[in-house]
């Protein structure tokens, strides 16, 4: 059974406007609420304490403590979860001597591999220029460049080109095809 567009909407809008009109019915309905919060008096035996009573005092009373949901002094923080531990003293055997504590020495920081890939090189009026690839960059380098202020070119031989990482001043060298 096929419906005209027109009469179509006519059924849309009154299936619409009945869904409203039932929604607003229940809204506006003057039943009374199934349950209540009351705060419960002061007494001795649950200070500050709320019921939950059901209408027509029907059902279990449940009570529920506020003071629970108050906030804690927790005073001054007894130790500080970001401090550095120290090492802990050695324990002495029963009838032994205590074992020194073994001190270790961390190695000192070293550049990254380089990131670079070797491309080419290309010769021009006696100055060398060596073509890189970091990551998706092409890069054209000379000696005494400096690249991303971490590396700058110190060297480029036939065979090698040097390279200093600035942060720690190391010297690192890679290889660009074989001398001639």
């Amino acid at each position: 059974m096929k419906l005209h567009a027109r009469r179509r909407w006519l059924v849309l809008g009154s299936l619409l406007t009945a869904t409203l009109a039932a929604a607003a019915w229940i809204r506006d309905s003057t039943d009374a609420p199934t349950t209540e919060v009351v705060a419960a008096a002061n007494s001795g035996a649950v200070p500050a304490a709320a019921q939950l009573r059901h209408a027509g005092g029907q059902g279990d009373a449940a009570v529920i403590n506020l003071e629970k949901l108050k906030s804690r002094d927790l005073g001054k923080a007894t130790r500080d979860p970001f401090a550095t531990r120290k090492p802990r003293a050695a324990k002495s055997k029963p009838g032994g001597a205590a074992r020194p504590a073994q001190t270790v020495i961390a190695p000192s920081p070293t550049a990254p591999p380089l990131p670079f890939t070797y491309m080419g090189k290309l010769m021009s009026d006696g100055d060398l220029a060596v073509f890189l690839v970091q990551g998706e960059r092409n890069l054209i380098v000379h000696e005494g460049d400096t690249i991303d202020s971490l590396y700058r070119v110190e060297r480029i031989a036939e065979g090698d080109i040097t390279l200093l990482f600035l942060p720690l001043n190391q010297l690192q060298t890679m290889a660009i095809g074989e001398p001639h």
